[in-house]
């Protein structure tokens, strides 16, 4: 199968972006309880977290498809584009919500307030187990990200050489996590790296599996290694998803904090290779599922996403509580303020800072 390689916007992967967030808000506000739905049920919605895995597999991907190849690649450009995408929203939103918690519940001091602040705008909370859980808890997800960013185009200059950078370069970032974690755990520096589930949980040392499935499927659709199989790739990846959420193992109070090698090959490695199999399935098949997220309405949703994942959980649902518990009603009010939030915040700064851009380079001619 010919794959036109020239496809920069795959519409498809908007309309997933709804999904993966509408998982991971699932997971947060579960409705299904077990009294009235049956603890399998409850348990099948709550391991929905994969939905953070999703968002990470698809950057991989969205990445190395946009910049791999470039005959010329402007790091600085690229950084910029990055930056206006993921940092003015993040910000305003953090600022606004410590910025509340500094005037309802207080910090225990000032320093504690601008040291939580700090750690948050930075996106390095989520190296330190002492931060991990303050200001926008799901920020957490947004440095690993980060790392991700830096460290795609030195990725891409290795892959350029050899296609075994696949294989020794997650190998080397895992092990180099294990390393880290193994020495800072004796040090008593804010949880820095201080245990192996925040590792395998919340960087990037841990889930670089996932952005390198993104990458490696960027790849064979760009060098049109395409193949026809008999079967759906879409479906199969749905299948295949949804039998890793059910071997992912449940965590009781007791195994919260615990973080086996099943949990790495169940929640990791092969729902990596799931997410990519369903990825493939939407970028190369019509199928019901690829038409369903390509309409106007998935594609706004997804264009809001973001929106929608930074305000789930915090003031915000705090606020639409007071109007109401229902789930479809938070669900409902938390879409309808993310795409007004994405409509006149997020995408006007953006067009905003791509004019100012412009200008400046005009002027620099």
């Amino acid at each position: 199968m010919r794959i036109n390689n020239e496809k920069n916007y795959f519409p498809s992967l908007t309309g997933v972006r709804a999904i993966a967030a509408y998982m991971v808000f699932a997971t947060h506000f579960n409705p299904f309880t077990t009294p009235m739905y049956g603890i399998p049920i409850h348990e099948l919605v709550h391991k929905l977290y994969v939905g953070v895995s999703l968002f990470f597999v698809l950057s991989g991907f969205l990445i190395t498809y946009r910049y791999y190849d470039r005959a010329i690649f402007n790091f600085k450009d690229y950084v910029f584009n990055r930056f206006i995408r993921i940092y003015p929203l993040f910000f305003l939103i953090t600022t606004f919500s410590l910025l509340l918690r500094a005037i309802f519940e207080h910090f225990d001091s000032v320093s504690h307030f601008l040291s939580v602040y700090f750690m948050n705008i930075t996106f390095l909370k989520g190296f330190f187990s002492d931060f991990f859980f303050t200001g926008l808890i799901q920020g957490w997800s947004l440095t690993v990200e980060e790392t991700f960013y830096v460290a795609a185009p030195f990725f891409f200059h290795l892959i350029r050489k050899t296609k075994l950078s696949f294989l020794f370069v997650p190998l080397l970032l895992i092990a180099t996590g294990l390393l880290l974690v193994r020495f800072f755990s004796r040090i008593d520096f804010y949880g820095f790296l201080d245990s192996y589930r925040l590792l395998f949980r919340g960087t990037f040392f841990g889930r670089c599996l996932e952005f390198f499935g993104g990458m490696f499927l960027a790849i064979v659709i760009k060098e049109s290694r395409g193949f026809r199989p008999f079967f759906s790739m879409t479906y199969l990846g749905i299948a295949c998803i949804l039998i890793c959420i059910y071997l992912i193992p449940v965590k009781t109070k007791d195994t919260y904090y615990d973080i086996g090698l099943w949990d790495i090959v169940s929640g990791y490695l092969l729902m990596t290779i799931s997410i990519v199999i369903f990825l493939y399935g939407l970028i190369t098949e019509r199928s019901i599922v690829s038409k369903l997220l390509s309409t106007r309405l998935f594609i706004l949703l997804g264009k809001s996403s973001y929106a929608f994942y930074l305000i789930h959980m915090g003031y915000f649902v705090a606020l639409v509580k007071l109007i109401s518990n229902d789930f479809l009603v938070i669900f409902l009010l938390i879409n309808i303020v993310a795409i007004a939030l994405y409509s006149f915040v997020e995408e006007p700064i953006r067009r905003y800072l791509l004019r100012i851009k412009a200008k400046r380079a005009t002027a620099a001619l």
